[in-house]
């Protein structure tokens, strides 16, 4: 592991090199989160019965961390795609370093580059727009061991597509389908508590309300049942996705060398 800790330590510098590219995200998640928030005040105050199950603390709080996880994760799909076509995945292929581990750390680096510069601006909107719950130890830290979990998820979901690359000339469609699931069903859309009741099953059987959603509902209102029945299912969710990926690669990497890469 330690050859993977020096590329999220490169990748993490290298990150921080764009400064552009950091402000541009930050940019990106205030207008995001104000036009939303701004939303979801006046859904609370012309119809209020829509919230019946959770408050509007919650909501924006839930709202709040799910963008830092939206907005702070690139997307590599189209430059894992680039390196198949090239074949510059053959470079990783032959040597030591597993291409997914080697993309999922630098994704995973990119983002908390992005949660450092993005924390500050979200506890202000959160702050200004819905004010602050009573923060405690457990909520804090529940919330922001979430958040990381959340960001090894949708690095997941994402390296699961990217791989499509080796079998697929185009992965634009899967990648279209995976991020409207996410978009739809990690409560950015609609909340989750605005849903039909088995969709809401749903969504929170599927790992796609576990990329940032759950996270600021345990920042907002602590809660130690609810939080080890969050992290079990979203330790489950990392168990299967990388398993998935595992295989794929295995299968997929074979199928590119023997197709001559």
């Amino acid at each position: 592991m330690e050859k993977y800790w020096q590329l999220f330590r490169v990748s993490l510098r290298h990150r921080n090199v764009f400064l552009f590219d950091v402000v541009a995200s930050l940019f990106s998640y205030a207008v995001r989160v104000l036009l939303i928030m701004s939303l979801f005040r006046y859904l609370h105050a012309s119809a209020p019965h829509l919230f019946w199950s959770v408050s509007l603390l919650e909501l924006g709080w839930a709202l709040i961390f799910a963008q830092i996880a939206a907005v702070g994760s690139p997307n590599l799909a189209m430059k894992v795609s680039e390196d198949v076509k090239t074949g510059k995945v053959a470079i990783y292929l032959l040597n030591p370093v597993s291409y997914p581990f080697f993309k999922t750390f630098e994704v995973l680096s990119w983002s908390l580059a992005n949660l450092a510069v993005m924390s500050g601006i979200a506890f202000i909107i959160g702050a200004v727009f819905v004010g602050l719950p009573d923060l405690t130890l457990g909520g804090m830290f529940g919330g922001l061991f979430l958040l990381v979990w959340a960001f090894v998820i949708f690095a997941l979901l994402n390296l699961n597509v990217w791989l499509l690359a080796f079998v697929m000339e185009d992965i634009s469609p899967a990648n279209w389908i995976m991020r409207r699931f996410v978009m739809f069903f990690w409560g950015n859309i609609l909340p989750i508590p605005f849903f039909p009741s088995w969709l809401q099953a749903f969504a929170y059987a599927s790992p796609f309300a576990f990329t940032g959603y759950v996270a600021g509902l345990v920042f907002a209102n602590f809660n130690p049942g609810k939080f080890l029945v969050y992290a079990s299912t979203m330790a489950f969710w990392i168990f299967a996705l990388s398993g998935l990926a595992a295989f794929s690669y295995s299968r997929f990497s074979r199928r590119l060398v023997a197709n001559g890469g």
